[in-house]
């Protein structure tokens, strides 16, 4: 009887050890499980996520990119490397190092060029990318450089999608989660076009990715809400009261006319490159802008101009865009946005009179002088030669509509008006029909046969008068705009 019961006393507690045995696993089981695995990457809802780390050595500086994003059920994507930009080619030779992350990961340099194929296990999570881009110095001029847009040194970085970033082949119109964030050195700040905020994913399509900027360093910044941009440039560029003030004079000039539906403020970079007093670019893409000014910026009316003519581009170029490679609307794209950059600071009170009729001699001068050579003109000469060929054809278009409208309409208005249409490439017919059709209920069929040539380009020439004060003369054989006290209408 005592046997039995130690018998049953001792499986009861060999019972209880083995329950409390497995119930130990359990909770160590479910410790182990509620751990975060070791990972290279915290997780992220991005399908491209980018890290960009700035490298700065004594001689050159670098910039570390680190690419993550999802892999697909063929466990296979090819990568697209960097070609052009503008007149520049052969990007992918600034990439440097390009190597995988983790295990399991294999890269492939395609005959195709500049594409790579990675090769994961399907439906991997997260495919990690690791490559170092090599950054052009800042330039100290434009006369060779006009299509120099990325840059970089100790003070300050300027990146374009297009220009370094190695991304997966997709769909252009398809739509992507990104999320793009710098690592930066204390003292620096990072901004990007695509978004206020580092912490926000941006779902964007290719293009936007290519054409959205990157800037980074030991910047100074000025968020200027009441127009939605934040203005930012190196702190040794010395941004004074008055120039601060004219770029908000500007923007909201800018913005009366055509005001751009973008979620993120507007992103405007101001750089001292130039050494000589004129050295003025710009660059306008993703709701972005980009200003290379001479090092000893002061406040002045080609300042003025440029950011006006940039900020013009938000329509006339990136709403309104000339199909691909129809050269033939060069003459639109910048000749117009130069004449509506003038014309608007000049009647908001920017610029004064003298400065106007200056501006429009400039244009003027290059007609003159350009025109009569065009078979030995550079690319450069050629462009500019297209610019001033716009401003003078809607000088022209301009005292036509004044005139037969009796000052009820102007080629400002009829511009303005076709702001409200939606987004849209043309080629040289639509873009004529486009404008004829705005003006057809307020122009007589006389005046709408003139416009018609002046858009073939037929008769380009300088009008005899601008509003009411402005001639046309001749000085020592070369045409120029001279004007009396009083106020132009």
């Amino acid at each position: 009887m005592n046997q039995i019961a130690f018998t049953k006393s001792h499986q009861a507690l060999f019972t209880f050890y083995r329950v409390f045995a497995f119930v130990i696993f359990l909770l160590l089981a479910f410790a182990c499980a509620s751990q975060k695995a070791p990972s290279l990457k915290p997780k992220s809802d991005a399908q491209l996520h980018y890290e960009l780390t700035p490298l700065l050595e004594q001689h050159q500086t670098r910039v570390q990119v680190d690419l993550y994003f999802h892999g697909n059920e063929r466990g296979q994507s090819e990568l697209l490397l960097p070609s052009t930009w503008g007149n520049g080619k052969g990007l992918a030779k600034k990439i440097e190092s390009v190597q995988v992350l983790e295990k399991n990961i294999t890269l492939t340099h395609l005959n195709v060029q500049n594409r790579i194929r990675v090769t994961y296990p399907p439906k991997t999570p997260r495919v990690a990318i690791r490559y170092i881009y090599k950054l052009p110095q800042p330039p100290q001029d434009f006369r060779n450089s006009s299509e120099l847009r990325p840059f970089g040194n100790h003070e300050f970085i300027h990146l374009i999608g297009e220009t370094f970033l190695i991304h997966p082949d997709w769909h252009p119109h398809t739509k992507r989660p990104v999320l793009v964030k710098w690592l930066l050195p204390a003292e620096w700040q990072g901004f990007t076009s695509l978004s206020a905020s580092q912490a926000r994913l941006s779902s964007i399509d290719l293009k936007t990715l290519r054409q959205s900027v990157f800037v980074a360093g030991a910047l100074f910044i000025k968020h200027l809400p009441n127009e939605s941009a934040v203005l930012v440039a190196p702190q040794n560029v010395g941004l004074s009261a008055p120039i601060i003030n004219g770029i908000q004079k500007v923007l909201h000039n800018a913005n009366q006319f055509y005001t751009a539906q973008n979620a993120s403020p507007l992103l405007i970079s101001l750089f001292p490159i130039g050494t000589r007093c004129c050295d003025y670019k710009g660059l306008s893409l993703h709701n972005a802008l980009t200003l290379m000014l001479p090092k000893n910026l002061m406040p002045n009316t080609n300042l003025w101009h440029l950011l006006s003519h940039e900020l013009l581009h938000r329509w006339n170029g990136q709403v309104l865009k000339r199909k691909v490679n129809d050269e033939q609307l060069i003459w639109f794209n910048e000749g117009v946005t130069d004449f509506l950059a003038r014309k608007i600071n000049y009647e908001s009170g920017l610029i004064t009179l003298k400065d106007y009729v200056t501006g429009l001699n400039r244009a003027l001068w290059r007609w003159q002088h350009t025109k009569p050579n065009q078979t030995r003109l550079s690319h450069n000469d050629h462009m500019m030669l297209r610019y001033a060929k716009g401003e003078l054809l809607s000088l022209q278009i301009d005292e036509i509509i004044t005139s037969d409208t009796k000052n009820k309409h102007s080629w400002l208005q009829t511009l303005k008006d076709m702001t409200q249409m939606p987004a849209q490439e043309v080629s040289k017919e639509q873009l004529h029909e486009l404008i004829l059709k705005n003006l057809k209920t307020k122009l007589s069929r006389e005046a709408l046969a003139k416009i018609q040539e002046l858009l073939e380009h037929k008769n380009t020439q300088p009008p005899q008068n601008i509003g009411e004060c402005i001639r046309l003369f001749k000085d020592q054989g070369i045409l120029v705009y001279k004007y009396k006290n009083g106020i132009c209408g």
